[in-house]
């Protein structure tokens, strides 16, 4: 799974988390790692 973060409206960084598991995460994963990248961002 991986978000993007951006700086000045441009992409800068890729967050990823992995697993070996398959469907490891849930779309509640997603959004709490797209929370995350928004504030890595302030």
């Amino acid at each position: 799974m991986s978000v993007p973060i951006r700086l000045k409206d441009q992409p800068a960084i890729v967050l990823i988390v992995a697993s070996k598991a398959a469907y490891a995460y849930t779309a509640k994963d997603l959004r709490l790692l797209q929370e995350l990248a928004e504030q890595l961002t302030v």
